[in-house]
């Protein structure tokens, strides 16, 4: 499946900034289940925009805008070919005391501020057979937090833990995933966070970025599952990042000065699409537009610096 894929994030402040910093990580990469064919990405207020990879592999856009604004527009815009490859839980035959525990993979053992160890969680996971191979072992598990939550929005944020998880479940896919991997690393299966999209071919709402998981097979390698949907990832799913949970792989994340509050709207709409030429694949990135704002000359001339408040806050 061909898939295009745009996400739009619109931060707006209750007043002027003086300036602001931000990251994202909105660039989906290639790899054995994906193919990006194009990529796209602008900001306003006009700024320069630069990317580098970060220490999991996630290329990471970042700007700075040091004027007076208001508003900050980002619009990215990928072409994705999924094929997906991920093995059934059936054929997953390792078995969990055969999986190492140390080198790269230490990281997705180890538990965060957002996915929790506790008395609360090892009871919650003590009736885990460890015995059946691993594939077992997560169709357990994800049974497990199947029953346990029901898919809610706006019931939690994204600081929210997977222990809070346990004692109100309800929550999105960002927490479906937190609480996952706690239970994985708890059993002492290597589990990590994956950041992306899902495909919804006819969806009633706008949509938002998706969170599964992947844990780690001495066979197979990183292998998906994504425990919202109670499903292997499939074609509708385009990866963007990995971490050890929500924050390393947070779509945007940054911090501004000045005494206002903020506010985001996020959309993200996936249509499939038909394969094209590079050209065309231009010509498609050329025709998005993004709005730029100036700098407010009133306010630097009336607002002396004692008077201003000075905060950074962050923003998700």
């Amino acid at each position: 499946m061909i898939l295009d894929v745009e996400h739009r994030l619109n931060f707006n402040y209750s007043g002027f900034i003086s300036e602001s910093s931000m990251e994202l990580r909105v660039e989906p990469t290639s790899n054995n289940h994906q193919t990006v064919r194009s990529f796209y990405i602008a900001v306003g207020p006009v700024t320069k925009v630069f990317r580098y990879i970060n220490w999991l592999g996630a290329p990471t856009h970042h700007f700075s805008i040091t004027d007076y604004h208001k508003e900050i527009q980002v619009i990215s815009r990928s072409v994705v070919e999924t094929h997906p490859k991920h093995p059934d839980l059936e054929v997953i035959l390792d078995s969990v005391e055969d999986i190492p525990t140390d080198g790269p993979i230490l990281d997705s053992l180890m538990f965060t501020d957002l996915v929790v160890d506790s008395p609360r969680l090892r009871e919650f996971c003590n009736g885990v057979d460890l015995s059946t191979p691993l594939g077992g072992v997560i169709q357990q598990v994800v049974d497990l937090v199947s029953h346990h939550m029901t898919y809610a929005s706006e019931v939690t944020t994204v600081a929210t833990t997977s222990d809070e998880v346990l004692d109100q479940p309800g929550g999105v896919c960002q927490d479906f995933a937190h609480l996952s991997l706690a239970v994985l690393r708890s059993l002492g299966v290597p589990a990590r966070y994956v950041s992306g999209y899902f495909h919804v071919a006819e969806p009633t709402k706008p949509s938002e970025s998706h969170a599964w998981i992947e844990f780690y097979s001495p066979t197979f390698g990183w292998c998906g599952y994504d425990p919202t949907h109670s499903c292997l990832p499939d074609e509708r799913h385009v990866v963007i990042a990995h971490g050890r949970d929500y924050n390393d792989a947070a779509p945007n994340r940054g911090v501004y000065v000045g005494n206002a509050s903020e506010s985001l709207k996020v959309e993200v709409k996936t249509t499939e699409t038909e394969p094209t030429s590079p050209l065309d694949l231009r010509d498609d990135i050329g025709r998005i537009e993004v709005p730029v704002y100036a700098e407010f000359p009133q306010i630097t001339k009336t607002t002396k610096p004692a008077d201003q408040m000075v905060a950074q806050q962050q923003q998700q």
